[in-house]
């Protein structure tokens, strides 16, 4: 029988090991069910898959999973389960398609830059440039001090990214000069920080993921744009426009923190514009 003890000692085991609140939240949600589920189950180390498999379907049927989260419940709880000693490996994972990353045009990305308005319009526009031109995640944008951004440099240091990987990335000249402008204008009245945050809000404080969020998505609406935008969407839209630019494929890798190649080559699939216009300059005759 598992023990809630059990899953708290491996939720913070994970926190030790560097996993981000985002992921240690995640896999809570997905170990709880599962633990209830074996309540009423009766999990023993001798029929470990075949319960797996049984909850499996359990998911599929009564709670409508598709088979991308199908396929990460799964391997979080096997993950979980093998830690506690459970001969689980042969479990098999449901299959799944992978499904190219939605992202802007270049026309897209600078109606969406432009459009921010209003009393935070310096701000709004810092955040959506520093998403785009340094391919961050959104957790990763709003646990930036003002301390990681070089000014004189253009770069941008990342401290404890997705995995616990420290990165450097950069930013361009307007990006730097709006994030100077907005800084200055909170504190020009002489009002300090509450704390080192790059990004605030207007009470000082360090502005949350869920604030960007709706930045992201009320600008979107203000520009005109009929697509769904995410800060994961501009991250894919900073990805897919510099390999349109000539960067390598290992490059982007670098710049967006990916561990393995094989999460930044997706990218290598989604310019079919590129491949019409090159198709069209062959002469067949």
């Amino acid at each position: 029988m598992i023990r809630d003890e059990d899953l708290e000692d491996y939720l913070t085991r994970l926190e030790v090991l560097g996993r981000s609140q985002v992921t240690i939240k995640n896999y809570r949600a997905f170990l709880e069910p599962f633990i209830r589920y074996t309540r009423d189950h009766d999990l023993t180390p001798e029929n470990c898959r075949e319960l797996i498999e049984a909850y499996q379907l359990h998911l599929k049927r009564d709670h409508h999973y598709n088979n991308e989260s199908l396929k990460t419940a799964t391997t979080v709880i096997k993950l979980f389960l093998t830690k506690l000693g459970y001969p689980c490996q042969g479990v098999e994972l449901p299959k799944t398609r992978k499904r190219l990353p939605k992202y802007l045009s270049r026309d897209e990305v600078e109606k969406l830059l432009q459009a921010p308005g209003g009393v935070y319009e310096t701000r709004d526009r810092a955040v959506l440039r520093l998403l785009y031109t340094s391919g961050l995640r959104v957790s990763e944008l709003v646990a930036l001090n003002i301390e990681d951004v070089d000014f004189n440099e253009g770069t941008v240091k990342v401290n404890d990214g997705k995995g616990g990987r420290d990165r450097v990335t950069y930013t361009d000249r307007e990006t730097l000069q709006l994030l100077k402008d907005m800084i200055y204008k909170r504190t020009r009245k002489g009002r300090e920080d509450k704390g080192p945050a790059l990004f605030t809000t207007r009470s000082g404080d360090r502005i949350s993921t869920r604030s960007i969020q709706r930045i992201v998505k009320k600008t979107s609406q203000e520009a005109g744009l009929e697509k769904r935008v995410t800060p994961h969407i501009i991250r894919h839209s900073f990805a897919a426009n510099s390999l349109e630019e000539g960067f390598n494929i290992k490059e982007i890798q670098q710049l967006l923190g990916h561990s393995s190649l094989s999460s930044t080559e997706i990218y290598t699939q989604i310019k079919p514009k590129d491949l019409e216009k090159k198709y069209k300059k062959l002469k067949w005759d």
